[in-house]
């Protein structure tokens, strides 16, 4: 694995784009654009082109985000915004971004961002989070160690992107270089070609790997601010829970804001996130 850290921006042909300014579009790339704009209950409309309409846990709600609102994510396992599977969401080539507030650091191995990714191996594809500090700050709170294998490497506050290749192989883990802040609204994203997996941090690329082939095709639903088994949800009684079926803490449940969930098919170009 070759490993390249680029701290300068990133060149390409045409105009930069800046993130800073502008919410990202929903383009014939762009598989899932949720811009989390609701201004309440638990429906999210994606803008992009598989139409995968979420739907979010009761335990989260909407605010003012970094464009127009934005979903507001809690310590529960009833905060997540969840899409089921189709087959629209399997490609071998990615690009995933959003914008984040994180409210703090993750007391266990990470605080997943957005995944598609079970505790069972068939339905593994990726997943693409924040770093935590792997120790016990709340004696109430056990971890399952569910992502154990996938962040033991990282530092705490880095993004990690995870996946598995399609052939048979260990699960690939990889880092940011920087820390997300805390309380700031960050552009993060990832984007993988088959080749090399990038993070870009606020428009700027921040690390690149060397690492061939391809994501793993799987069944695998997406979830976004949480991690749990899918198959625990239940829509008894009217609303999309996990009830009393979860059997750990939410330590993965993302603590914080994420506004402007985009994820593409293919790698997106560097101009895409440069400023």
């Amino acid at each position: 694995m070759a490993l390249a850290v680029l701290t300068a921006s990133c060149a390409g042909s045409g105009p930069p784009r800046d993130t800073t300014t502008t919410p990202p579009a929903a383009d014939a790339q762009a598989l899932v654009l949720w811009r989390m704009d609701e201004t309440g209950g638990t429906r999210v409309l994606d803008y992009g082109t598989l139409r995968a309409n979420g739907i979010a846990g009761l335990d989260t709600r909407t605010d003012f985000g970094r464009f127009h609102n934005a979903r507001v994510f809690t310590r529960s396992m009833e905060s997540f915004v969840f899409s089921r599977y189709q087959p629209g969401l399997d490609t071998p080539t990615i690009t995933i971004e959003a914008w984040v507030r994180p409210f703090g650091i993750p007391d266990f191995e990470d605080w997943t961002i957005a995944s598609r990714w079970s505790v069972r191996e068939t339905e593994q594809s990726w997943i693409f989070g924040m770093v935590g500090r792997r120790i016990v700050r709340n004696p109430t709170m056990t971890s399952p160690g569910y992502h154990r294998a996938l962040a033991v490497t990282g530092s705490t506050g880095q993004l990690v992107f995870a996946f598995q290749q399609e052939q048979a192989a260990p699960v690939r883990s990889y880092f940011s270089t920087q820390n997300i802040e805390v309380d700031r609204w960050t552009h993060v994203a990832v984007s993988y070609d088959g080749v090399t997996i990038r993070f870009y941090l606020d428009g700027r690329l921040d690390a690149q790997y060397e690492t061939p082939g391809a994501i793993r095709s799987s069944p695998a639903p997406l979830l976004v601010g949480n991690f749990f088994d899918a198959q625990l949800l239940s829509n008894f009684g009217g609303d999309l829970k996990v009830g009393d079926r979860a059997i750990h803490d939410p330590v993965y449940a993302f603590e914080g804001m994420i506004d402007e969930l985009r994820i593409s098919r293919g790698a997106r170009s560097d101009t895409t996130f440069a400023r």
